[in-house]
């Protein structure tokens, strides 16, 4: 009699040595499956995955896993792994992985809520479910800061059409280039990218700063437009790819003031407001954090017709020494 219990004791101590940190196994619960910890808090905009680990006393077992909680699958989180468990005969663990989506937009923490079958688990309160809470870290406000980058992201188109990408300058006015011919008013496109505003946040100031390359004191009036799509791409070697471009209805006049220096850069140089365009653009169905923005500078008004050299503004570029430079603030 002795005999047959010191075997039982054998066998019920090998079976709950094979999963780690199980507690006391009863022969009663031999088929169980457990998730080895209850859960995890975590920030929104983590990137890391999050591993779920899942035990097995046994190999062979089988069940499937649920996804519950006030997140919401391929909105706020997408997990890898099957949810359908197997355990191969001499396998006793299997995990799966969540990883979370940011969406920038402040908003209530979230949970998920991974859950095994009833019977499963210690017991129906103890590893049963595993839960992540989300913990929302969006801030509700911010001021976005961005220069142009790229030679293509600064351009002037020639009112004959054609653009120019690799000037020092920008001509806000009629100058005389030189070239033959003279390319008249021109049409100016920037592009900013990086844009890292949740979509349909009220936008409550936006300018682009300018520097001085060459001062004038004449008349010269710029309408600004936006260039109406989601995520602006850039200018192209194409005749009039500024000025085709569809611009949104919200735009601002520009007069600009007197630029007295070489190098300045301040408020004579900075725009009006340019909020009620952004606002435009990051209200649209297609614009999410980072994309980019394209602004479109079209003469009008008083500098329309004007022919004398020191009519305009030379402002500098990103091929010159100091790129134009767009801020935006905004808040929920």
């Amino acid at each position: 009699m002795r005999k047959y219990i010191h075997i039982i004791l054998i066998v019920i101590l090998s079976v709950s040595c094979q999963v780690d940190n199980i507690g006391p196994v009863l022969d009663s619960n031999i088929d169980l499956i457990f998730f080895m910890e209850d859960g995890i808090d975590v920030n929104e905009n983590s990137t890391e995955p999050i591993l779920v680990e899942i035990g097995s006393i046994k190999g062979g077992n089988s069940a499937q896993l649920t996804l519950g909680g006030t997140a919401v699958e391929g909105t706020d989180y997408t997990v890898t792994g099957d949810l359908n468990l197997s355990f191969a005969e001499g396998i006793y663990s299997t995990s799966i992985s969540i990883s979370l989506i940011d969406n920038l937009n402040p908003d209530d923490d979230n949970t998920i809520i991974v859950s095994l079958p009833e019977g499963q688990g210690y017991s129906e309160n103890s590893r049963r479910e595993f839960v992540v809470n989300i913990i929302n870290n969006e801030v509700s406000s911010g001021t976005v800061v961005s220069a142009i980058s790229a030679s293509n992201d600064d351009v002037e188109e020639g009112a004959t059409g054609p653009l120019d990408f690799d000037s020092s300058d920008l001509e806000l006015g009629e100058f005389d280039t030189g070239g033959t011919p003279d390319r008249g008013l021109q049409t100016i496109g920037l592009r900013f990218n990086g844009i890292a505003i949740p979509a349909n946040v009220t936008i409550t100031s936006a300018s682009i700063q300018f520097t001085t390359d060459t001062p004038g004191s004449g008349a010269a009036e710029l309408t600004i437009y936006g260039e109406n799509v989601g995520n602006a791409t850039e200018y192209i070697d194409v005749d009039f790819d500024v000025s085709n471009r569809p611009k949104t209805t919200a735009n601002a006049v520009w007069a600009i003031p007197e630029w007295l220096a070489a190098g300045d850069k301040g408020a004579a140089q900075k725009t009006v407001d340019l909020s009620a365009i952004v606002q435009e653009i990051v209200n649209r169905a297609d614009w999410t954090a980072d994309n980019s923005i394209n602004f479109i500078m079209v003469h009008t008004g008083v500098s329309v017709g004007v022919t004398a050299n020191d009519a305009g503004r030379e402002a500098e570029t990103f091929d010159g020494s100091d790129a134009p430079v767009l801020t935006i603030d905004w808040e929920l």
